[in-house]
């Protein structure tokens, strides 16, 4: 299954080991088994849950598929699997949250040090490729699909979750139109104009990027991926000046409810205004040639 080089991380993505360094306990709350305190944790255990199910789903129509897992952190996901009789493989490019996972998760899993962008596997390597809340850390998001598609099987199945671009709560925050939006603007125009290079920019939150579905739609297209069903995730929370006006339950049972009704196709819209959405997408071929 491996290739015949140890790939190693990108040296251009330091700046993503460091940024998730640095919020490393942070990070460990959000999926901690306690009950939320922020809706931000509510909405990655839900994301986590819908990909986990589908995990199963997926994993069911095969004899012990091989699955591996883009981006796994302290190994959240692959640890909710319960398909033990699958063959379970984890990269990320964080050597800590790889510690993390193998003393939480065990060693039933492989975890390998490596980058999205240089998998170090052979092509048609396996049967499921998991993506969760990678692909907007990146620069440029074509080598990591490339890089998916090229391990996937033929017929095989790849789950990626992305951050929406027109989220509903950003849509009713003036702060957003008369503040968030302009900044972000100067900021990008005045980098332009100095020209300092992307590489050389501390990364921030700020700098994650979002998705329009059509968008990454057209990108998934050229690397011979091809989408077979979706589904949100969250909606909200209401904010008003990024301040939070409605309590947490609340703003969690809002974000269920926008939930179920987006599984009626009548409400197939809610797709545009979720926070994150789920595709399921089935390799078909006619995927670019890997660039050498």
């Amino acid at each position: 299954m491996l290739g015949t080089d140890a790939n190693k991380p990108v040296a251009d993505n330091r700046r993503i080991i460091d940024f998730f360094d640095a919020d490393y306990g942070w990070w460990k709350e959000v999926y901690a088994p306690a009950l939320p305190r922020r809706f931000f944790s509510f909405e990655m255990r839900k994301r986590r849950e819908l990909v986990v199910e589908l995990l199963n789903k997926y994993a069911a129509t095969a004899d012990h598929p091989c699955i591996l897992e883009c981006g796994c952190g302290p190994g959240g996901i692959l640890g909710a699997f319960a398909a033990h009789r699958c063959r379970l493989t984890g990269i990320d490019i964080n050597r800590r949250h790889l510690t993390q996972a193998r003393n939480e998760v065990g060693e039933n899993v492989t975890w390998i040090q490596a980058d999205v962008e240089s998998l170090p596997f052979r092509d048609q390597s396996f049967d499921i490729v998991c993506c969760v809340g990678v692909l907007s850390y990146l620069r440029e998001d074509e080598p990591a699909v490339a890089e998916i598609s090229r391990v996937a099987k033929p017929g095989g199945v790849v789950i990626m979750a992305l951050p929406n671009w027109l989220m509903l709560g950003k849509i009713c925050d003036p702060y957003y139109y008369l503040v968030w939006m302009p900044l972000r603007a100067v900021r990008r125009l005045t980098c332009a104009i100095v020209a300092v290079p992307q590489r050389t920019q501390k990364f921030s939150a700020e700098m994650i990027r979002r998705y329009r579905p059509a968008t990454i739609d057209m990108v998934y297209r050229r690397h011979g991926l091809t989408e077979v069903e979706s589904c949100n995730v969250s909606f909200g929370p209401l904010t008003l000046w990024r301040r939070e006006f409605l309590p947490l339950p609340f703003s969690m049972r809002f974000s269920d409810a926008l939930f179920a009704m987006g599984k009626k196709k009548v409400f197939s819209f809610l797709r545009s205004i979720t926070n994150h959405w789920i595709a399921c997408l089935v390799k078909t071929g006619n995927e670019k040639r890997r660039l050498s």
